[in-house]
């Protein structure tokens, strides 16, 4: 009975442990995802000469530079005005 009671308690113990581990992981990822402020701004050359290269769609220069093939398409338009 003695061995069981003290298991329990180190059980105990050791279950508060990697609840503050998990918490303390958890709140770094939080850290890690916030952004700050405005993403960096994507030049229309940029995404021009990347569209240019061989093999490379635009969602693969999406996904390079971090922005939506939305974002891809306005900057090639803005490239063709100029």
């Amino acid at each position: 009975m003695k061995n069981a009671r003290a298991l329990l308690r180190e059980l105990k113990k050791l279950r508060t442990e990697v609840e503050t581990l998990i918490l303390l992981v958890e709140e770094e990822l939080r850290k890690e995802k916030r952004r700050k402020g405005r993403p960096p701004k994507v030049e229309a050359e940029v995404v021009k000469e990347l569209i240019g290269l061989d093999g490379i769609d635009v969602d693969d220069v999406a996904t390079l530079l971090g922005i939506s093939r939305t974002t891809v398409y306005r900057k090639l338009k803005e490239r063709r005005k100029t």
